[in-house]
């Protein structure tokens, strides 16, 4: 098969999946943080890119695989799999261009977070595979706040023992 013959091929298959298992995302890339002095409270700036159809599928896909096949030797003395993982492939066209997703990021599916765990390119570049590793009992739009029980004043002067 020649290369445009592949390409074309690609490009039907994430169609094709596009259709079957495409759901609605957002991928969220935190660009710095600002801090209220007076307070503590630590604010995220961040882009939002709401993706229309990402490809959504099982986390544990891997482990099942292996399991099959018998390679998966260590689970005869027990394991632990985390099923809410998911594994998201984007395609290309969705992101905005000149953007690199890269591992601080996360990604909101059905109101709950998952960190970016990996991110791998898809055969030539057309998409990219994230694994997302579930946040519990997170919000998408969370700020985390500081409990702050003493005041702590300052002042210029030196207190002498």
């Amino acid at each position: 098969m020649d290369k445009n013959r592949k390409f074309h091929y690609i490009v039907q298959v994430l169609y094709e999946l596009e259709k079957q298992y495409g759901f609605p995302i957002t991928l969220y890339e935190t660009i710095s943080y600002t801090v209220d002095t007076i307070t503590g409270n630590k604010t995220p700036v961040k882009n939002t890119y709401p993706i229309r159809k990402a490809i959504v599928l099982a986390g544990d896909l891997d482990v099942r695989y292996k399991a099959l096949l018998g390679v998966q030797k260590d689970f005869a003395y027990g394991g632990q799999v985390a099923q809410e993982d998911r594994y998201f492939v984007i395609n290309k066209k969705y992101l905005p261009p000149n953007k690199f997703v890269s591992d601080d990021w996360y990604v909101t599916y059905n109101n709950q977070r998952y960190d970016v765990i990996k991110v791998t390119r898809f055969e030539h570049d057309r998409a990219i595979v994230l694994f997302g590793k579930f946040v519990p009992n997170s919000s998408t739009n969370k700020v985390e706040q500081p409990i702050v029980k003493d005041n702590l004043i300052l002042t210029p002067s030196v207190v002498k023992d």
